[in-house]
């Protein structure tokens, strides 16, 4: 499977091929407030199997063990890397050309749900991370 995606202005195009290891939602606040909204669908794939094809993604450290890339023209967040898990790389699913080609599976920082957010499906909860 290959899929494309890239930011709201069109600087940065990338490419994903193969099988999503994770696909789920964050309610965070980190990813709530990189966003901009949630909560956040992303999905995991290896790093070698992302590539640009156009642009540059500018890096954040929005916490110390952790880069979120993004656009530097437009702000579209686009990428997540943790330092614990140097071979992945998280995708924000809503910047994929397809966004349906990767439906979450389950909810993570559930804990970090704003009260007015109602999660209506019957996926998965974790308080936090997934054991």
């Amino acid at each position: 499977m290959s899929c494309q995606g890239g930011c709201r202005c069109g600087c940065i195009r990338y490419r994903v091929t193969g099988a999503a290891s994770e696909q789920f939602f964050c309610h965070c606040e980190s990813c709530r407030r990189s966003a901009g909204a949630s909560p956040v669908p992303w999905a995991t794939f290896n790093v070698a199997h992302f590539a640009l094809d156009e642009g540059e993604l500018v890096q954040y450290t929005s916490s110390p063990d952790v880069q979120r890339g993004f656009c530097r023209a437009c702000g579209t967040a686009l990428t997540y890397r943790h330092a614990t898990r140097p071979l992945e790389i998280d995708v924000m699913v809503l910047s994929l050309d397809d966004p349906t080609a990767f439906t979450p599976r389950y909810h993570l920082w559930v804990s970090d749900r704003l009260p007015w957010i109602v999660i209506g499906d019957a996926l998965p909860r974790y308080p936090q991370e997934k054991a």
